[in-house]
């Protein structure tokens, strides 16, 4: 059986500092134990990556004092609003 190919997702969440940013089709691919495995850091990453709609600018530098649990919930619906844009 062979190995499936990662994603550049998977190596972004397996990466040890992932300085670069994702993009939206980096975040549309994620899966959920993807989400759920990373931290504080990549969860922020995502949400800023997926520019959803109902951020608004005043609140993205806010985003950083969210608990975690509320980081999570917002990368889920990142990742809903870019499969919804079609990546």
């Amino acid at each position: 059986m062979t190995k499936p190919k990662s994603t550049r997702a998977q190596q972004i969440v397996q990466a040890a500092i992932p300085e670069e940013p994702f993009e939206k089709w980096d975040v549309a691919d994620l899966l959920c134990d993807q989400i759920d495995r990373m931290d504080r850091r990549k969860l922020i990453l995502v949400i800023r990556a997926a520019q959803m709609p109902l951020i608004r600018p005043d609140i993205d530098p806010r985003v950083e004092f969210y608990d975690s649990e509320t980081l999570r919930r917002l990368a889920y619906l990142g990742r809903r609003s870019c499969r919804n844009q079609g990546y």
